[in-house]
């Protein structure tokens, strides 16, 4: 065994080793920090970082024991296999991307929007949006722009309504009405834009504490974004994480648009190609709280 040999034999297995005890340490990082105040989703990370540890060990032990014998590969071989993990371990390392504070969450997102074309993007905040916020307002100014100039072919949007009640308790009449301002303005930026198609949730009592941003730049192809509410302020995000992963893009994407979009909300629109916001505002508000809350 010649040094060339010995030197590549070293390389593959320390890229091997790094890529499974990567992987593990992602998922202690979104069991401890993401998935918290989840004891499911915890215990699920938990339990597959465990079995990851655990196969990482098994592998080192067969790996000793029986080592690998380089003579049955040419060298041009191994330089190839070497090369194709570690641009696996590099591609682990930035699949995820954890984001701390809102801020955070809203910058990435207006610089992705303006990264490149997008074919649609997608938009899942069933509470919050009638909050006030400079972060989350630059973000859906940026994006109403991008989808007037054909930076994003189509942008399918699902917003929660302010609620009337909170844990059983009625919202002052003053908070409400400056809720629904507060949303009837952000939703101007996107009055009668065509390629904006804005459906809502009622007002409803319990958070959903919860929302998504899919990416699409072609059918196969896009970046998942999910962010967490507050843990003091139900219905105000503050962190959240992000991935490449195509298998958790189409899940999400046939969930938004099966389940959510075209499912559980078709019936509640505020904009589609026929009917701008100007034209159902009025009516939704007058449905759901009451000729006294036209005024917003």
């Amino acid at each position: 065994m010649n040094n060339t040999e010995n030197n590549l034999l070293q390389r593959l297995g320390n890229a091997i080793y790094a890529l499974m005890l990567a992987g593990a340490l992602l998922l202690l990082l979104v069991a401890f920090f993401l998935f918290k105040d989840n004891p499911v989703w915890q215990s699920f990370s938990l339990n597959l970082a465990a079995g990851l540890v655990q196969v990482t060990l098994v592998y080192y032990l067969v790996e000793r024991v029986f080592g690998f014998n380089p003579k049955r590969h040419e060298e041009h071989t191994l330089a190839r296999l070497v090369t194709q993990l570690e641009k696996n371990i590099s591609r682990a390392q930035s699949d995820v991307a954890v984001f701390p504070h809102r801020m955070s969450i809203y910058q990435t997102a207006i610089e992705t929007v303006k990264a490149e074309h997008w074919k649609e993007i997608r938009i899942f905040a069933p509470v919050g949006f009638w909050r006030e916020d400079e972060y989350k307002t630059a973000w859906l100014q940026e994006l109403a722009s991008q989808a007037a100039k054909g930076g994003v072919e189509t942008v399918s949007a699902v917003y929660g309504l302010p609620p009337k009640e909170l844990d059983g308790k009625p919202i002052p009449k003053e908070e409400v009405l400056r809720n629904l301002a507060n949303a009837r303005k952000v939703l101007g930026y996107f009055d009668g834009q065509k390629n904006v198609s804005i459906r809502f949730y009622p007002p409803t009592q319990a958070s959903v504490g919860f929302g998504a941003l899919i990416f699409q730049s072609n059918n196969r192809e896009g970046q998942t974004a999910f962010a967490l509410c507050s843990h003091t302020h139900e219905d105000l995000i503050d962190n959240g994480f992000a991935t490449y992963n195509a298998d958790v893009f189409m899940n999400a994407l046939e969930w938004f648009d099966k389940r959510i979009f075209h499912t559980a909300v078709r019936s509640f629109v505020l904009q589609d190609e026929r009917r701008s916001i100007s034209q159902t505002w009025s009516n939704v508000v007058e449905a759901w709280y009451g000729k006294d809350y036209l005024q917003a």
